[in-house]
């Protein structure tokens, strides 16, 4: 089945309003038809700063939006919206005085020094040499532990 062409005066007729859809299509922030959750979430950014210093859980917020807004959205899509678009703290960061949102991590919480070319320092010796200790006491416990398990099986099939 072949298509039938319009004629070329029909098409020098439509060139304008086709030129205004693409002239209004191009100016749209919007770029796909679609809407998405990250649509709706844009229109309530000023609520959802109001939370930015908060502390409160995202899990918390989600709730709140579902039961005010009806905006059903998961956490992880409400936590990078959060971060990406309003800039909030991820967990773990801390704030510099030149940038209060940087993301990176306290070095001090994980008791490390990174030196400039990156590599990871102990900050206290003495507590990673005891924390080395504990995790060999550890290894050792579950060492015996699984070989008395062991030896306990080998038995039992062996009396079977």
């Amino acid at each position: 089945m072949k298509n039938k062409l319009p004629n070329d005066d029909d098409l020098l007729v439509k060139i304008t309003a086709l030129d205004n859809r693409i002239s209004h299509a191009l100016t749209n922030s919007r770029k796909t038809a679609k809407i998405t959750v990250r649509d709706k979430l844009r229109l309530i950014n000023e609520q959802l700063l109001r939370f930015k210093e908060s502390g409160i859980s995202y899990k918390i917020i989600r709730a709140i939006l579902k039961e005010e807004l009806q905006l059903n959205v998961s956490e992880q899509t409400l936590r990078e919206h959060c971060q990406q678009e309003l800039n909030f703290r991820k967990r773990g960061a801390v704030a510099t005085d030149e940038d209060e949102n940087s993301g990176e991590s306290s070095s001090i919480k994980k008791g490390v020094d990174r030196t400039k070319n990156g590599s990871i320092t102990p900050a206290n010796p003495l507590s990673t040499q005891a924390s080395t200790q504990e995790h060999s006491n550890h290894i050792d416990t579950i060492s015996t532990q699984l070989t008395q398990q062991t030896t306990t099986l080998i038995k039992q099939i062996e009396d079977y």
